[in-house]
């Protein structure tokens, strides 16, 4: 199983890169192709309607435990359906009464890497204005 996706593989094949097989590379890979899935909305990408996360944007204005319940699935669901390479996915809300307008999840899986498998914890920060941000722990 190779470190990045198909197509940068076939893009490096392209420029007669060889990738590296280095961990650091491929959580980076990882994490890049998680943020660009989670800050794309439900509907808005050509290769599936599912792909992305729904908008949030108008819960934060009144927002209720089934609310937080409801965005923690959706990371959860969405992360597991769309990207193979974490398995074990689990999602909990992290309650940070100091950080107005930002919902902060944390996100324990591990990381399919080579032959074996090796734990990834994140956060993932969805803001008030839609973004979504990742931090590493």
């Amino acid at each position: 199983m190779s470190n990045e996706r198909l197509l940068k593989r076939i893009k490096q094949w392209n420029m007669r890169q060889v990738p590296a097989a280095d961990h650091n590379v491929y959580i980076e890979s990882v994490l890049a192709d998680l943020s660009m899935l989670y800050n794309t909305q439900h509907g808005t990408a050509l290769i599936d309607d599912a792909y992305g996360l729904p908008d949030f944007t108008n819960i934060f204005n009144n927002l209720t435990p089934p609310d937080i319940d409801m965005m923690q699935r959706a990371i959860m669901n969405t992360t597991n359906r769309f990207e193979p390479r974490l398995k074990s996915v689990t999602v909990n809300h992290e309650d940070r009464k100091n950080e107005f307008g930002l919902l902060r999840f944390t996100v324990s899986a591990q990381l399919m890497y080579l032959d074996g498998l090796s734990p990834l914890n994140y956060s993932v920060l969805l803001n008030g204005d839609g973004s979504v941000a990742i931090e590493v722990k």
